[in-house]
């Protein structure tokens, strides 16, 4: 999918593309990513609640990428903006998880962390890769992770709210998704 330029923006009435979303039109975005694709990462305890966020990304007109039958997400780096993660013990100590955020780290995608409610430690190296993230280098040079909270357990679905809030931290990031077809 493309992307309305930035230069562009202003002349669209994103309100008008997502009704659904009244807030969306007034989001600004931080920083100025290379790609304009989410790219959703997962452990196979959230699988389902990722793929209900990838769904709703795409029903909103944004190009989102995701291997719905295992969490290798690494195809679709090349070209994205946002790096969703769905953090749960089971991603921490998933290798291959992991792997693909390192990935995504190691090539500057700015990454959307969703966490459950009881906040848990993280540990090893997805422990540190967070922390370099949110150094004063990275707030300052707009890479730094954005953070969701809320219902993300294994096998659950996410309510309405928190689908609506991943929708918002994307539309801070990420240019507007191009209007739907003339019918």
């Amino acid at each position: 999918g493309g992307c309305i330029p930035a230069a562009d923006e202003d002349k669209v009435d994103a309100a008008a593309l997502r009704p659904s979303v009244g807030l969306w039109g007034t989001a600004r975005r931080q920083g100025g990513p290379k790609g304009c694709d989410v790219l959703l990462s997962y452990a196979p305890d959230t699988r389902a609640a990722a793929s209900q966020a990838f769904d709703s990304l795409a029903a909103k007109g944004y190009p989102a990428s995701m291997d719905r039958l295992n969490h290798g997400s690494g195809r679709g780096l090349a070209e994205a903006g946002l790096f969703v993660a769905f953090l749960t013990r089971g991603y921490n100590d998933d290798a291959e998880a992991v792997g693909e955020y390192a990935a995504a780290a190691r090539t500057g995608v700015r990454p959307l962390l969703v966490w459950p409610y009881g906040a848990f430690a993280l540990t090893g190296q997805l422990k540190g890769l967070v922390k370099e993230q949110e150094s004063p280098e990275s707030r300052q040079a707009g890479r730094h992770p954005l953070h969701v909270f809320g219902d993300v357990a294994e096998g659950s679905r996410l309510p309405p709210h928190l689908l609506e809030q991943v929708a918002l931290a994307v539309a801070q990031i990420l240019p507007s998704p191009p209007p739907p077809p003339p019918s």
